[in-house]
C-alpha cells in the first residue's frame, strides 16, 4: 500500500513538475515581445484585482530610477532574471535525475520550478502569447508550498496528528486561492469586492500557521529527527534566516537602493538554494562549518567595522589640530591596524564560539594540541603510549582501545 501510494504521489509531482517547466518555457520564448514592447512603452493595460502587473508608466519610471534607457533597462532585467530562473532549473534538474520513486524529491523539484516561475511575471504579463488565465491556475499552488514546509525534510508529518488541523486550513487556503483566481480572471462571475473583507485577516492567519509550522519543525529537530535529517534542516533554516536577514537590510536602505526588487528576488534564491542542497546530497557541504564560520567572520566584521569608524572619528577628535585637514593619514593608519587586527581578532571569536555552541570539537581541539605538545618534549614510550591512548579515549570515545607497537628485529 505504501509502495503504491509512493508512486501515485511520484507521478503527481512529477506531472506538475513538467507542467510547470512549460510556464517556464513560455517565459523564455516571451522574452522578445517582453523587449519590444517596454521599449516602445506599448504594454497593453490589465486592470485586476490587487495585481501588480508591469504598465507603461512604472516601466518609464523604472528606467530613470536606475539611470538606464528603456532598451538597457529591458536587456538587464531579462538578463537577471533568465540567471535566477536557470540557476533554479539546474538545481531542480539534478534532483529530478536523483529522484527515481522518491515522491518527495519530485515534490522538491516542483517547488523549485514553481518559485522560477515568478522570475519571468513580468515578461509573461507584458507578451501575453497565452490568456493571462492559462499562467494565473499556477496562484492555485500556493498551498502546497506551506504543506511543503510542514513536511519537510522526508516527506513525512510530524507530529503526526497535527496533520489533522494543517489539513483543513491547506483547503481554506486553496478556496481563498480558488476565489481570488475567479475574481481576477472572471471579475464579472466573482467580484472583486468579495475579496475586501477576507484578505487582511487571510494574511494574519496565514502567518499564524506558518509560525506553527516551524514550531513543528523545531519538535521533529528535537525529537524525531535523524542525524541526516538534522543536517538537511540546518540548510535549510540557514537559508530561509540568510534570506530573511537580507531583505530586513535591503527594506532598511529604502530609497538609497534603486535596485531594491532585483535584490529581494536575487535574496530569495537562497531559500530554493538550500532546499536543493539539503535534498541532493548534504555530506559534500559541511552545514556546520558555513554556519560557524558566518557567525564569526560576521562579528568580526561588525567589529572591526565598528572600530575602523571609531578610531578615525576618534583620531581625527584628537589630531586634529596636529594633522589638520590630514584625514587620509587617520585612514590609512586605522586600515592597517584593522588589518593587523583580522586575524587574531577572528581566531579570538572562532575560539569563543566553538567553547559556547561546539564545546565537544572545542575540547578535542585542546586535547589534541596538548598531545602535541607532550609528544614533541616526551622521549619516554610508556608515557607517550598512554597520552595517546587517553587522547582516543577523550576525543573519540570508543567502547575499547588497544595499540600495538611492532617490534624491531633483534627483539628491540
Amino acid at each position: 500500500m505504501e509502495n503504491k501510494l509512493n508512486r501515485v504521489l511520484t507521478i503527481l509531482f512529477a506531472a506538475l513538475f513538467l507542467l510547470n517547466a512549460g510556464y517556464l518555457l513560455m517565459g523564455f520564448a516571451s522574452i522578445p515581445r517582453y523587449y519590444e514592447r517596454v521599449t516602445t512603452l506599448t504594454i497593453e493595460p490589465y486592470p485586476m484585482f490587487a495585481a501588480s502587473y508591469l504598465t507603461n508608466e512604472q516601466a518609464a519610471q523604472n528606467a530613470v530610477k536606475h539611470n538606464m534607457t528603456l532598451s538597457q533597462y529591458a536587456v538587464t532585467q531579462v538578463v537577471y532574471h533568465s540567471i535566477i530562473v536557470l540557476l533554479c532549473m539546474t538545481v531542480a534538474l539534478l534532483i529530478v535525475l536523483r529522484a527515481g520513486w522518491n515522491w518527495f524529491a519530485w515534490y522538491s523539484a516542483f517547488l523549485l520550478i514553481f518559485i522560477a516561475e515568478f522570475a519571468f511575471y513580468d515578461q509573461v504579463f507584458v507578451a501575453r502569447l497565452l490568456p493571462l488565465a492559462v499562467y494565473e491556475v499556477g496562484a492555485l499552488f500556493w498551498p502546497l508550498m506551506l504543506l511543503y514546509f510542514f513536511l519537510f525534510p522526508n516527506g513525512k508529518a510530524v507530529p503526526r496528528r497535527v496533520l489533522w488541523l494543517i489539513a483543513p486550513v491547506l483547503l481554506l487556503h486553496f478556496g481563498f486561492q480558488t476565489t481570488a483566481f475567479l475574481a481576477l480572471v472572471f471579475p464579472d462571475v466573482v467580484p472583486a469586492s468579495a475579496l475586501d473583507f477576507i484578505v487582511a485577516p487571510f494574511q494574519v492567519g496565514i502567518s499564524f500557521v506558518f509560525i506553527f509550522i516551524l514550531g513543528c519543525q523545531v519538535y521533529r529537530y528535537l525529537r524525531v529527527s535523524t542525524r541526516e535529517e538534522r543536517q538537511q534542516t540546518k540548510w535549510f533554516l540557514f537559508g530561509f534566516v540568510f534570506f530573511i536577514s537580507l531583505s530586513a537590510i535591503s527594506e532598511a536602505l529604502g530609497s538609497l537602493n534603486p535596485f531594491a526588487d532585483e535584490v529581494g528576488l536575487l535574496i530569495f534564491v537562497f531559500v530554493p538554494l538550500s532546499i536543493g542542497i539539503a535534498i541532493l546530497r548534504y555530506r559534500l557541504w559541511d552545514i556546520d562549518i558555513l554556519i560557524r564560520r558566518t557567525v564569526t567572520y560576521t562579528l568580526v566584521v561588525g567589529l572591526l567595522a565598528a572600530l575602523y569608524f571609531g578610531s578615525v572619528i576618534l583620531l581625527q577628535q584628537i589630531f586634529a589640530s596636529v594633522l589638520g585637514d590630514r584625514s587620509e593619514v587617520l585612514t590609512v593608519l586605522s586600515t592597517l591596524v584593522i588589518a593587523a587586527l583580522f586575524v587574531p581578532l577572528r581566531n579570538r571569536v572562532q575560539n569563543e564560539i566553538d567553547k559556547r555552541f561546539n564545546r565537544k570539537k572545542y575540547d578535542a581541539q585542546k586535547i589534541m594540541e596538548k598531545f602535541s605538545r607532550t609528544v614533541r618534549d616526551e622521549t619516554d614510550i610508556d608515557t607517550l603510549t598512554n597520552e595517546l591512548v587517553n587522547v582516543v579515549q577523550e576525543t573519540m570515545q570508543p567502547r575499547s582501545v588497544s595499540l600495538w607497537l611492532k617490534k624491531e628485529k633483534g627483539g628491540k
